[in-house]
């Protein structure tokens, strides 16, 4: 279902189906991480579950780092700088904070904008429970998707072509 609002009819969908191979995944696991930018493959639920979360990107840079030292603030307002640092503790990275965006369930797909606009992963997948998934890579999906457009511009040209222009 989920290919088709992507604007691929039965026909196309099941073009894309036989290419695809099935993989097993295990609860747990992760099978998209947000921010990857190698984004080869869709993904189309057999059976399982999975959920979907976005972490804050501040949490994930390496300058995003808690506080751990004391020190003495010296000069005016606006001018202060920190002098004899004493660290406490070693540095900590700030907790990072993911929030649960969605859930995917068997027939749902995910994956498919990274492989249609060519920009890093925009979340984290992981399954819920021991899952099935079938697998597409890039090269077949926009083969795919491409047919798929140029079947509904052709719908659309031969609608215009029966429209009387006064």
């Amino acid at each position: 279902d989920n290919l088709q609002t992507l604007g691929m009819d039965a026909e196309k969908a099941g073009l894309l189906a036989d290419a695809a191979w099935s993989q097993e995944i295990a609860e747990g696991e992760q099978v998209i991480q947000q921010g990857d930018e190698k984004a080869d493959y869709l993904y189309v639920v057999a059976s399982g579950s999975f959920d979907c979360f976005i972490t804050d990107n501040a949490a994930e840079t390496d300058e995003a780092m808690l506080p751990t030292c004391l020190g003495t603030r010296t000069g005016e307002p606006g001018r202060r700088s920190v002098k004899n640092l004493q660290p406490i503790l070693p540095p900590v990275p700030y907790p990072k904070r993911s929030q649960k965006v969605g859930s995917v369930a068997p027939g749902g797909c995910f994956g498919e904008l990274a492989l249609m606009y060519s920009v890093p992963r925009a979340a984290t997948v992981q399954a819920t429970m021991n899952s099935k998934v079938w697998v597409i890579d890039r090269s077949r999906f926009k083969r795919a998707f491409l047919t798929a457009s140029d079947s509904l511009t052709d719908a659309y040209a031969e609608l215009l072509e029966g429209v009387a222009i006064f």
